[in-house]
């Protein structure tokens, strides 16, 4: 990856996930690089935000794939599968 000093990545990747749901779709902050940020990324430089990349990762899988579908159950956030 490019080298960027930890401050200025978890500045970066704080600011992408302050962004809310479109931060999944943010790249390295190189202007020239389109490499996608990851949960590694994420991990290492601002892991107190992991937990809600991830959450947003999951909603987009969900809401771009046509065999999952959010648990009708209330209060429940578990994700339903459709097989085949």
């Amino acid at each position: 990856g490019h080298q960027f000093s930890l401050d200025c990545w978890h500045n970066y990747c704080a600011h992408a996930i302050q962004n809310g749901p479109a931060c999944i779709l943010t790249t390295c902050p190189e202007s020239t690089c389109s490499e996608a940020l990851t949960e590694e990324e994420i991990k290492i430089c601002a892991p107190e935000l992991l937990q809600k990349f991830q959450t947003y990762q999951l909603r987009n899988y969900v809401e771009v794939n046509p065999k999952t579908r959010w648990c009708p159950g209330r209060g429940c956030e578990q994700v339903a599968c459709a097989q085949g």
